[in-house]
């Protein structure tokens, strides 16, 4: 497994980016084009190979993987719940997170479409890691892994693209976007620049495939050139990267929260886009570094070890 010291920069900046657009996107004030969604689930991919899975191997334990899923699904649920209920129309698939694939989302739309994919996409890590002959066979062949995993994940997106009709769905099925996430998990072990133009080439092909035939990924790609090319080690002024962390770790909360801000920031007078994406992405930000603090830090840590050291 590889042992090269890799900057937490680049990714951060993504993401950073890719929040921020997307709430710019959807307030009306910025049209970046789309792909913000897809990116941070590159991300997820990447930076699960790139910071997590040595030490998954190395200890032979699904343990940090489960951690990591836990630790979106509890907000994640319960936020949804809470809007269920105060909605007052309940709908079961967007709390059990599975309303992109049953194609019955709440009536007022409270679903996200990318967290549900995210999550589907872990449980399915997850469960594939917990046979102890995968974990041994990916220790002994991390890059051949993610290359069957790629392959696979660009195979399923091909069968499901062309062979069904998945309108209802606006493609946002997990089977359908794995090779995303298989993306940002692969390029993690690509080395050498013929190794890497090779990469960037099949991933604009897969995407174009995707697409249906149709080059409107412009931020997607763009970013998945810069994290595959960009020295590993690339690293931003501290004071810089500050800012834009603190946004970062908090892009969860940004998501989910942002319609419903932006109806308090109205209900009050705020109708400025700009100014309603900035409240929204740093308020986000706020509420994530504030439950981190007190629930996850505080409670979930020691109630996670506390099962596993029993």
């Amino acid at each position: 497994m590889g042992n090269t010291k890799r900057s937490h920069d680049i990714p951060t900046v993504l993401r950073f980016f890719s929040i921020v657009c997307i709430v710019s996107e959807h307030f009306d004030f910025f049209d970046y084009g789309g792909g913000g969604a897809y990116l941070l689930l590159l991300l997820v991919g990447f930076n699960i190979a790139t910071f997590k899975i040595d030490k998954l191997l190395s200890s032979d334990s699904v343990k940090g993987l489960l951690i990591m899923f836990i630790k979106v699904l509890i907000p994640t649920i319960g936020y949804i719940l809470i809007l269920n209920i105060f909605s007052g129309s309940f709908n079961l698939e967007s709390v059990l997170l599975v309303s992109s694939i049953t194609n019955n989302e709440h009536p007022k739309g409270y679903g996200f479409w990318f967290i549900e994919v995210y999550i589907q996409i872990l449980v399915f890590l997850y469960a594939l890691l917990s046979f102890s002959s995968v974990r041994q066979f990916t220790r002994n062949n991390i890059k051949q892994s993610a290359l069957i995993l790629l392959v696979t994940s660009c195979l399923l997106l091909l069968i499901t693209k062309y062979g069904f009709n998945l309108t209802y769905s606006y493609q946002r099925l997990p089977w359908l976007l794995l090779f995303m996430f298989s993306f940002g998990f692969y390029i993690k072990f690509v080395s050498g620049t013929f190794e890497k133009i090779v990469t960037a080439f099949a991933f604009v092909l897969t995407t174009f495939a995707f697409n249906g035939g149709v080059f409107d990924t412009g931020f997607f790609t763009i970013s998945f050139l810069i994290l595959l090319f960009l020295p590993s080690n690339f690293r931003i002024n501290k004071v810089l990267m500050k800012p834009v962390s603190f946004v970062s770790a908090g892009s969860l909360f940004i998501y989910l929260t942002h319609f419903q801000l932006r109806t308090v920031f109205e209900t009050i007078g705020i109708t400025s886009p700009l100014i309603n994406t900035f409240l929204a992405v740093l308020f986000g930000s706020i509420i994530f570094h504030i439950y981190n603090n007190i629930f996850n830090k505080k409670i979930l840590n020691k109630i996670i070890s506390a099962i596993y050291n029993n």
